[in-house]
């Protein structure tokens, strides 16, 4: 995963156009997602940051009586204090990048470029203070990274529940982000708490059980089919493999997983 990261961050080194650059910085954030206990931390860390922010703005100096060089004094303290933290906080930078991430997939750039591309174009190199920039972003997420790689546990195939994250051809697919599960996380937890994952699973079943849909109307097959559209867009997005689930449409509509991935 290291040599991963460090060949992204080549990429963006070389890259000759902005749309390279951008696309660079997608394949980066695609690795630093896809280690949750890093993600974790940086969220952590930055809800701390937040708090202390928010204490060091309230910390006028006027308000304990300060005049004069003892406040200009304070405040001076209070600049360099916000500096530090600023520079101490990785949600920033990472926010950052994934936006730009998300920005260039194909369903979003059409709708993104006034802002990814708001001074040149797709194919004008990437202006050097805009370069620059997100070169430090990148910098500064490479090096807070380094000690979680490779402590992560190493699952050949599987689907951890808690974390939601598909492990498939010796990669970490994150499937929700967000604390709130999506409806590709439930299909998952579905199909890899049976013990028989070969079998068809009838969306019917999958909303009764897992969905907890006793009424399920086989009319309304379309979300659990979109739900399997976008775990095999998460899985070719990493793997470059397109059919990792089949799947039908219509009152009868069931998933699986392709045989071929259960050998």
């Amino acid at each position: 995963m290291k040599k991963e990261l460090e060949n992204a961050i080549e990429k963006y080194k070389n890259s000759q156009t902005s749309l390279e650059a951008y696309q660079a910085i997608s394949d980066f954030i695609k690795i630093i997602i896809a280690i949750p206990k890093f993600v974790e931390h940086v969220e952590n860390e930055g809800e701390k940051i937040r708090l202390a922010q928010i204490e060091l703005n309230a910390d006028k100096g006027w308000n304990y009586g300060l005049r004069g060089k003892e406040l200009d004094d304070h405040n001076k303290r209070r600049a360099k204090k916000h500096d530090a933290l600023f520079q101490l906080d990785l949600m920033f930078p990472l926010r950052n990048l994934h936006n730009i991430h998300l920005g260039i997939q194909e369903e979003n750039i059409i709708n993104n470029s006034d802002w990814l591309f708001h001074r040149f174009s797709p194919d004008d190199p990437l202006p050097e203070e805009d370069k620059k920039e997100c070169r430090g972003f990148i910098d500064k997420l490479y090096k807070k990274i380094l000690p979680f790689l490779g402590k992560e546990e190493i699952i050949d195939f599987g689907f951890d529940s808690d974390k939601s994250i598909l492990y498939f051809q010796s990669k970490e697919i994150r499937i929700s982000i967000k604390n709130n599960k999506s409806n590709s996380h439930y299909i998952l937890e579905h199909i890899f708490k049976d013990e028989d994952k070969s079998q068809q699973f009838p969306f019917s079943e999958i909303a009764e059980d897992t969905f907890d849909d006793k009424d399920y109307n086989p009319e309304k097959w379309q979300k659990y089919y979109r739900a399997c559209e976008a775990i095999n867009k998460k899985v070719y997005e990493a793997t470059k493999i397109d059919d990792f689930l089949n799947f039908s449409s219509g009152k009868t509509a069931w998933v699986e997983i392709n045989k071929k991935y259960l050998k």
